[in-house]
């Protein structure tokens, strides 16, 4: 009894809201008309006839742009019988005028199309390659829910994407072209719209392998761009496992080779150093092989200005000028000789 009771309310309820759109013509004729001239027509038609008409006809005469009808249908027949219609023409008021900004905000602003590329995950078996295109510039981004003009080709060696998509009044065209890292074959691979602004691509590969990149040239999609798609382990266990440990190898050859180089520059920059002489802890630069060698002579004195003069010895009177050092040591010589000479007797 208590099952069968809500069911038989909304049944009635159900009846009544049938009833009640039998009652209203307005309901099914005002969807269909064309033009507001029309509209008109119509709405003075049902208010001659004492038609019951409810605010959802009037809703619908706003959402078509038929202001015209709407004034007349206001005036004439909601406000004469005393219904209140204020919360319907203040909701549809609403929304029409937030999409009118944004198409004025669209055309005002002329806003240049945006060159975007999109963000990619991608996965692999040894037979397929999978990959998941969102349309947004980073992958914390909403992906672009509106996109349309696609323009998408699969071929042996490439991908090539591009779709147009307007998202916050900004108009953005997104294009992704790379080389793929082997073949593939573009007859049974396929793609596919998926829902929040993405697409899913499947390409089945040649031989059945594991590649250790997507990409040939890893510069055609900046690291920032493509991420591994590692959700998908759920679904190859064993070929990501195999990727992943082709990873790793990977890592640790790129590693050794940096480790390579440094050891490389290193002793280079040892034998350099070697070839120096060092003196005194300073080094010595080689000399230039295009200089001279010439013999070194002392440093000479700076030239002074001016020659210094000889100092004269003053005399007074009465004392005797003391001869030079030279005639003073011969009068002491020539003393000494004569006195040495032995005397002769007469």
């Amino acid at each position: 009894m208590l099952t069968r009771a809500p069911i038989a309310l909304l049944s009635f309820v159900a009846a009544l809201f049938a009833a009640a759109s039998a009652q209203t013509p307005c309901v099914q004729d005002f969807p269909t008309l064309t033009s507001d001239a029309q509209a008109k027509e119509r709405v003075k038609t049902a208010i001659k006839n004492d038609e019951r008409i409810i605010t959802d006809c009037l809703e619908v005469l706003m959402r078509k742009g038929f202001l015209g009808a709407s004034y007349i249908l206001v005036e004439d027949y909601f406000l004469e019988k005393g219904i209140d219609v204020v919360d319907t023409v203040r909701f549809v008021s609403t929304q029409m005028k937030k999409e009118l900004d944004g198409l004025l905000s669209l055309v005002t602003h002329k806003r240049e199309i945006k060159i975007v590329q999109p963000v990619l995950h991608w996965a692999q078996s040894e037979a397929f390659i999978v990959l998941q295109v969102k349309f947004a510039h980073r992958f914390d981004s909403p992906g672009c829910l509106d996109v349309k003009h696609e323009n998408i080709k699969i071929k042996p060696w490439s991908i090539f994407l591009s779709a147009y998509c307007v998202q916050a009044h900004q108009p953005m065209l997104f294009k992704l072209n790379f080389t793929l890292y082997r073949e593939i074959l573009p007859e049974v691979s396929y793609w596919k719209f998926e829902s929040v602004g993405r697409l899913f691509m499947n390409l089945t590969k040649i031989l059945p392998d594991i590649w250790p990149n997507i990409l040939q040239n890893p510069e055609e999609v900046p690291k920032s761009q493509i991420q591994v798609w590692w959700d998908m382990k759920k679904y190859y266990p064993n070929d990501m496992d195999k990727f992943s440990q082709l990873l790793e190898e990977e890592e640790e050859k790129r590693a050794e080779e940096k480790r390579s180089k440094r050891r490389e520059r290193k002793k280079r920059r040892q034998e350099r150093d070697q070839d120096i002489p060092v003196e005194n802890g300073k080094i010595e630069e080689p000399p230039s092989p295009t200089s001279e060698s010439t013999p070194s002579e002392p440093p000479s004195p700076p030239p002074s200005e001016t020659q210094p003069t000889p100092i004269e010895t003053q005399t007074h009177p009465g004392e005797a000028q003391s001869p030079p050092a030279d005639e003073e040591s011969s009068s002491v010589e020539a003393q000494q000789t004569t006195q040495e000479e032995p005397r002769t007797e007469l």
